[in-house]
């Protein structure tokens, strides 16, 4: 009875263990390894030695396995530095591609110096028709997309305030044209970025 129980599960043993080769065989396959089966028909090279050799196999089947696994393994893992390293060259040439196409827009000191001349540098100056560190007509500040950052430009933080300058200045907001950096009384003393 031992003996026959014994059988059975060498029997299911070897029975799992093959499928599990002729999926691995498959995916071995698919990765275009050396040697590697091309057809879901075609066994794998460990399948074939636990079919033709039997059951005494079953250790040499699963060093070969394990072999083609390592072979596998090492060959991902030397084309992984390459592969990632081509990914952040073609990344970095796209966003400098991007950077190029975008209108020049003023750096920050600029708008200081603007600040400087159109309101004495009061970023959180409000007026019923001016507003804001570069005197913003309040419908200017609305219309170039102000209004997602405060109702008038006086009470949005300073940075908020260049964002909506350079729309004014160079880059337009929605359908709304750019106006130049002329839009401002103070261009002709502080010039042009």
């Amino acid at each position: 009875m031992r003996t026959r129980l014994r059988a059975l599960r060498r029997t299911h043993v070897l029975g799992a263990l093959t499928a599990a080769l002729v999926v691995l065989g498959a995916l071995v396959a698919a990765t275009g390894l050396p040697g590697a089966s091309t057809s879901a028909e075609e066994p794998a090279p460990v399948t074939e030695a636990i079919a033709s050799n039997g059951p005494d196999s079953s250790q040499t089947a699963a060093r070969a396995v394990a072999d083609q696994q390592a072979v596998a393994d090492q060959q991902a893992a030397a084309a992984a530095p390459a592969a990632a390293e081509q990914q952040a060259a073609a990344d970095a040439e796209a966003f400098a591609a991007y950077l190029a196409a975008l209108p020049h827009t003023a750096p920050d000191d600029y708008w200081d110096r603007m600040a400087s001349c159109e309101t004495s540098g009061n970023w959180a100056m409000t007026g019923s028709r001016y507003s804001g560190g570069v005197g913003f007509a309040n419908s200017t500040w609305a219309a170039f997309g102000g209004l997602e950052f405060a109702p008038n430009a006086g009470q949005a933080t300073r940075e908020q305030q260049i964002v909506v300058a350079n729309r004014v200045a160079v880059l337009g907001y929605g359908n709304v044209r750019p106006a130049g950096y002329g839009a401002w009384g103070c261009t002709a003393r502080v010039g042009r970025p």
